[in-house]
């Protein structure tokens, strides 16, 4: 008879627990929509009504690949500022003042933009007025200039390396890039004329990252000559996945702690990998510190350092992320640029017949290809800047957080030539 009223009892208790959850899931859930629908900050702009209480539409859209399309089609269907997460809007325009007639009329307090605000160029004293969000955060550590959200250690970082980016230092760097285009061009001279031809995605990926490592920090890697990619650019490739659940998870954050559950274990891997062979590379670097047979951005970064020294677990851990962050800013754009403009050209025959003539017309050999002798070139220019415009669209930029409110702001840029 006891046993019998203990598990009445326990039955009871559980039905009121299982319910009482219920109905509280139910009324955050309710007041949640509720919130974001009527009374957050950018609850009038338009969007997905999805997007606008929850990250499903951007996780969902982020995952399959088709962000950007999504994005672009929101903007479409909506006008030119779209709310596309709880927290999130986009502009269709990088200087976000243009829209702020649009925001004024919906009394929304982003008044403070000025005429000529820039959001990604607004700074005092190289302090950026809207400083980035945690898009990425890998570890507790260094984020590198790529990631940083602290504007102060973001300024020293780039007052450090900047002279590795200036004119100067640029136009003594022009020879390694002459060198890796020019045995591009040959290989695919010999290759392409066979009757399978080269894989272009592949080979844009060889070249780019060939410039990218070479000038970074003096690696070969000696992917055109063996026709195949190195381990370094496996890993790159095998991480992306992982990065995309790690971005999404950062919307979710009860989702984080165990976000390498939600990834394939060969991106985990991949992952790991990548921090190894990174850690690898650095050190390897660090040793050949004045005895690199050219000038790399890594010179600049090291500075005076000792090639015999060790450095302390924040430095080595510092060098690894902005060696990663200076191979990739080097090689995904640049191999993205050149395999998108030649896709561009050859879906359009006409526009790739123009872009030949202008370029045949104008050199008679290859020797006299240099970049003073492009620059007057304007479909080819013109050619160039429609696909990165497209290219950076697709990359989708780290969104800065806007003062004032709790919205963040993300840019998609879309330009047009004529």
């Amino acid at each position: 008879m006891a046993d019998n009223l203990l598990s009445l009892l326990m039955g009871i208790l559980t039905t009121h627990w299982i319910g009482l959850a219920l109905a509280s899931t139910i009324i955050y859930v309710s007041s949640r929509c509720v919130y974001h629908l009527y009374f957050h900050p950018v609850s009038q702009l338009p969007g997905p009504k999805l997007a606008a209480v929850s990250n499903v539409w951007y996780a969902y859209h982020w995952i399959t690949g088709k962000y950007p399309m999504a994005v672009e089609k929101a903007l479409e269907q909506y006008g030119d500022v779209v709310r596309i997460a709880p927290n999130e809007i986009v502009f269709i325009d990088p200087r976000a003042a243009s829209g702020t007639k649009t925001l004024r009329r919906r009394n929304l307090i982003l008044h403070y933009l000025t005429k000529d605000a820039d959001i990604y160029g607004s700074h005092t004293k190289h302090l950026e007025h809207f400083t980035k969000t945690n898009f990425i955060k890998i570890g507790q550590g260094d984020q590198g200039i790529a990631w940083e959200t602290d504007p102060v250690k973001h300024r020293n970082m780039v007052k450090k390396i900047s002279p590795a980016f200036n004119m100067k230092s640029v136009r003594a760097k022009d020879p390694t890039m002459h060198k890796h285009i020019d045995h591009f061009v040959q290989i695919v001279k010999e290759v392409g004329s066979s009757d399978g031809g080269v894989e272009l995605r592949e080979w844009t990926n060889w070249l780019a990252l060939h410039i990218s490592a070479e000038l970074a920090f003096s690696r070969h890697m000696h992917q055109l000559n063996q026709r195949k990619s190195s381990p370094f650019l496996e890993v790159l490739w095998g991480m992306n996945f992982f990065l995309k659940i790690h971005q999404v998870c950062r919307k979710f954050p009860l989702l984080s702690p165990i976000q390498f559950l939600f990834a394939p274990p060969s991106a985990v891997m991949s992952e790991l990998k990548g921090r190894k062979i990174t850690t690898m590379e650095v050190k390897n670097r660090i040793k050949r510190q004045g005895k690199t047979v050219h000038l790399d951005h890594f010179d600049q970064t090291l500075g005076d350092m000792d090639p015999d020294s060790t450095p302390s677990k924040r430095e080595q851990e510092h060098l690894e992320v902005l060696a990663v962050q200076m191979i990739v800013a080097g090689y995904e754009p640049i191999s993205s640029q050149v395999l998108c403009t030649i896709m561009f050209s050859l879906l359009a025959p006409e526009t790739y017949k123009r872009l030949v003539d202008e370029i045949r017309m104008e050199f008679t050999r290859y020797e006299g290809i240099t970049p003073e002798a492009l620059a007057p070139l304007e479909y080819l220019n013109a050619s160039l800047m429609e696909t990165f415009a497209y290219d950076r669209y697709r990359r989708n930029r780290s969104a800065p957080y806007q003062p004032g409110c709790t919205c963040l702001c993300t840019i998609q840029p879309f330009r047009i030539h004529t």
